[in-house]
């Protein structure tokens, strides 16, 4: 199995001690900015590494508790494995505590330790009374389970208890997915003598090599990885799941940014709109109204805008909505991503929620066919998704395309899309992938454009592929209509002769059309190498002559040489024998030759010689001609 490493974050109000305990328990000073120094308080992310029981090895996102700096908390705890909510025994749950927990609890963070700091500062009969209101407010969310471990930073008290706490919460914990798209919320950006321009975060998903090419979003920049860092070791390569530090070249510092995102070429677009599922806590300062004014944090990143609720039209505390996000800056979201919203004024936490999808159209308020399909995208599976997205497209999607259209993950994409076949939901059209509505409303535009061609031109075996193609082309895209008429062509739906398709393997002339078609034989058959020009054969059809002489010549009853020759195929062959045998007594025959061979004009003779070199009978050297091997004809 791959090496895992776990991700912890801290959590609590200010001045509880989550730097202290970080600092007890890794001996690293998370502190690192001269203002956090000068008046005692986090401001920004710190980490270190701590080394855990039995040998797990985890990163520590040390974040601050000042409601001022929320923002900076809500930038890293994204992607944690387990949080540490510390409450100081001697002050009890206080406000940013339960805002913190709120936060946790909308972002699904799966595992969380409470941590009842200062226990030394207490009278030791008064930590249950604390332990039990920590307890309490623990009950009213996801962590309802979780342990809570005394602890002193100051003396050390409980620090080997709560490692082992902490590394029992962990354990069976999960490998992230390393296969996908890469996925990293850009935490922290500093330079370093002789790396340049570093980044850090936590990795979401995928695995970063040195020599990897990825982009910076919302950007759009192309950066190449120099180094990798984890934990304080260099490495060719980490998976998801730790806290990576990127070295990246070509890249300054001020052209990145903490909010910034590192992902696979390709695998993502920074979108100004999201629809998601709201929850609205149940202490949220006030019912939610139409156009409410948010900040949208996810990962890392935090952008302003507006915030729509949709088929309702409002929402109160505790309740949930269907919403979409109209936002300043683009955010590098994806379906199934936890988000939090905030409030600006007066500062405080809405709620968040689930992203269901992103880049789509503004929906109004009560579109109800929206509300129906946001409806089906949240609750669907892989495969509903991605015929959703195959029924909003006009013409086929690769397996790629789909992926990021529908959000699904690679290692899903497969089987979802072998269902929608078997289930007769989807089509293969080649390498791609069409609706079976599409795919049948296709189908019957072709069918009725050749029904239309055959009557329009009923002499005709039906119509060429090229014209065909071309008038359906602005109802259907060139790669469905190649796949389309494979399909009816295998199926027995349409017949192919040659270039051109018919709904009939047979097409009969009528009564008067076959007496032209007779008398134009004929009279090709009299007239021998001594061929009759086309426009006189067609006369000898009446008005349908024209076309009656097509279908001769696609049917090679009749073959044109040259613009303006019709010769009788059975003339030609006898033409081919008597040259073969001429050819053996007399290898190198010039155009006399031929001459008194055939007794014809050069009007005629030039295209007979012709036609005997392109089928094989000669071949012609500088002046005379020789023999072509077996030939063609």
């Amino acid at each position: 199995m791959p090496e895992r490493f776990a991700v912890i974050g801290t959590a609590g109000h200010i001045d509880h001690g989550k730097t202290a305990l970080v600092r007890r328990l890794t001996g690293v000073d998370t502190d690192r900015l001269k203002e956090e120094k000068q008046r005692g308080i986090s401001i920004d992310l710190g980490f270190a590494p701590l080394e855990l029981p039995g040998g797990l090895r985890a990163g520590v996102v040390d974040v601050p508790g000042h409601e001022r700096f929320i923002h900076n908390m809500l930038a890293g705890v994204g992607g944690i494995d387990l949080v540490l909510l510390v409450v100081a025994a001697d002050e009890g749950v206080m406000p940013q505590t339960r805002e913190h927990l709120a936060i946790l609890d909308l972002l699904h963070i799966p595992r969380c330790v409470a941590v009842l700091s200062k226990c030394d500062l207490v009278d030791p009969a008064m930590l249950p009374l604390v332990e039990d209101e920590l307890r309490e407010v623990l009950g009213a969310t996801r962590f309802a389970a979780a342990p809570v471990a005394r602890f002193s930073a100051r003396t050390g008290e409980g620090a080997e208890a709560l490692k082992a706490s902490v590394a029992a919460a962990l354990g069976g914990l999960p490998l992230r997915s390393d296969t996908g798209a890469v996925r990293l919320p850009v935490d922290r950006v500093f330079t370093l003598e002789g790396f340049g321009t570093v980044v850090t975060g936590t990795l979401w998903r995928g695995r970063v090599r040195v020599g990897d090419t990825l982009t910076l979003q919302p950007s759009g920049r192309s950066v190449r990885v120099r180094t990798v860092e984890s934990h304080d070791r260099r490495v060719e390569a980490i998976g998801a799941g730790s806290r990576v530090a990127l070295s990246l070249h070509p890249l300054a510092r001020d052209e990145a940014r903490r909010g910034d995102w590192l992902v696979s070429p390709g695998s993502a677009e920074p979108r100004r709109r999201v629809s998601v599922r709201l929850e609205l806590l149940r202490a949220a300062p006030r019912p939610l109204g139409q156009r409410t004014r948010v900040t949208f944090h996810l990962g890392s990143s935090d952008s302003p805008g507006v915030l729509r609720l949709l088929g309702v039209p409002g929402l109160e505390p505790g309740g949930t909505a269907l919403a979409q996000l109209e936002l300043r800056r683009p955010a590098v979201a994806e379906r199934g991503d936890r988000f939090v919203v905030r409030a600006a004024s007066p500062a405080a936490t809405l709620g968040g929620g689930t992203v269901i999808e992103t880049g789509v159209q503004r929906h109004r308020v009560h579109d109800a066919a929206g509300l129906e399909r946001l409806g089906r995208l949240e609750r669907g599976t892989a495969a509903d998704r991605l015929a959703e997205a195959l029924e909003s497209s006009a013409g086929p999607m690769t397996p790629a395309q789909l992926e990021r259209a529908a959000e699904c993950a690679p290692s899903e994409t497969p089987q979802a899309l072998a269902e929608l076949v078997t289930a007769g939901r989807a089509a293969r059209v080649g390498g791609a992938y069409v609706s079976a509505r599409r795919f049948e409303e296709a189908r019957a535009l072709l069918m009725s454009e050749v029904e239309s061609l055959r009557r329009e031109f009923p002499l005709r075996f039906g119509v060429g592929k090229g014209e065909l193609k071309s008038r359906l082309q602005r109802s259907v895209p060139a790669a469905l209509f190649d796949s389309l008429l494979a399909r009816a062509v295998a199926d027995g739906v349409l017949h192919a002769r040659e270039d051109r398709v018919s709904a009939t393997a047979e097409v009969a002339l009528p009564a008067d059309a076959a007496r032209a078609a007779a008398a134009m034989l004929e009279a090709a058959r009299e007239a021998g190498l001594q061929a009759r020009p086309p426009a006189e054969l067609a006369a000898l059809g009446g008005p349908q002559g024209a076309e009656v002489l097509a279908r001769l010549l696609f049917e090679r009853s009749l073959v044109k040489l040259g613009p303006d020759l019709v010769f009788d195929p059975a003339a030609l062959v006898a033409a081919s024998a008597l040259v073969r045998e001429r050819l053996h007594t007399a290898p190198r025959l010039a155009v006399s030759d031929f001459k008194d061979l055939f007794g014809l004009s050069r009007k005629y003779l030039v295209p007979l010689l012709e036609h005997l070199d392109a089928v094989g009978v000669t071949r012609r050297e500088g002046d005379v001609r020789v023999a072509g091997g077996p030939g063609k004809g």
